[in-house]
């Protein structure tokens, strides 16, 4: 497995990560 795909499967996954966080904020926000 190349280093440039492990490297993008990273980022990909931290920005997954990101978004869910982004999304749940938003529902409690919106909940509240």
């Amino acid at each position: 497995m190349p280093l440039w795909f492990l490297r993008l499967l990273g980022v990909v996954l931290a920005l997954g990560i990101v978004a869910g966080l982004f999304l749940l904020a938003f529902a409690k926000a919106g909940l509240l």
